[in-house]
């Protein structure tokens, strides 16, 4: 897939197949128009031209750590309605019509979920992950979505710095995707490592100590126990 983007705005078009979009999708001048409507799907329009910065990369981390899709129902699941409301204001800047978008409690109160019931959506969704690393083209964007990432599967642990190891660490189901992520750690010269487990069904990317001490200041996590953390862990570094 080749991906281009102008002014930093992405044509939507170019992330989809041609084939899908000669078979399902109606292209006008600003806005894509899904064809499909059954009892599994509904047509929806969706803004053709997409701003890209860093709340872009942010949703977009966000959204590869917490995804959620079942058939054409997509969005994510978190119990921090804070990420949730991010990621609804992400989905708002796609979507024309604001009232297909939905925000459920699941398990009994206990997490939420933010969806939309969009074949064309959840195509857009996987196509924009797969190609991150085509996206990612400057420090920034990468920090923006490592801090999605890290808001939705990282863990920040303050016992690192007395051993100077990796204070930073994020969980992927995937090794393959944990790859990809660590290629891009590398492209921008930041130094890591997969952790793989012979019982646990998980892979580890670590971010290593010199790495973490240079890139802590310029993460924004909306997470707000996380933000608590970088705190306390850039406080304990200065020492």
């Amino acid at each position: 897939m080749e991906i281009e983007s102008t002014v930093q705005k992405l044509d939507l078009k170019l992330v989809l197949p041609k084939e899908y979009i000669n078979k399902y999708v109606s292209v006008e001048k600003n806005s894509l128009k899904s064809n499909v409507r059954n009892q599994f799907e509904n047509s929806v329009n969706v803004t053709r031209f997409l701003q890209i910065d860093e709340k872009f990369f942010y949703n977009l981390g966000l959204w590869c750590g917490d995804k959620y899709w079942f058939g054409n129902s997509v969005g994510i699941t978190n119990t921090n309605e804070k990420l949730l409301d991010e990621f609804m204001k992400f989905l708002e800047r796609i979507v024309k019509e604001r009232k297909m978008l939905k925000k459920v409690s699941i398990n009994n109160g206990d997490a939420s979920r933010v969806k939309i019931n969009s074949g064309l959506i959840r195509r857009i969704l996987e196509n924009l992950e797969q190609d991150r690393e085509t996206l990612i083209q400057r420090e920034n964007e990468l920090l923006a979505y490592l801090s999605g990432r890290i808001d939705a599967d990282g863990t920040l642990m303050l016992y690192a710095v007395k051993y100077r190891t990796s204070p930073i660490k994020i969980t992927y189901g995937s090794l393959e995707e944990a790859r990809k992520d660590f290629s891009l750690l590398k492209k921008f010269n930041i130094s890591g490592w997969i952790s793989t487990y012979k019982n646990r069904n998980a892979y580890d990317l670590k971010i290593s100590f010199n790495s973490a001490v240079k890139i802590l200041s310029k993460l924004f996590l909306k997470d707000e126990k996380k933000q608590q953390k970088v705190f306390l862990l850039r406080e304990l570094i200065e020492r």
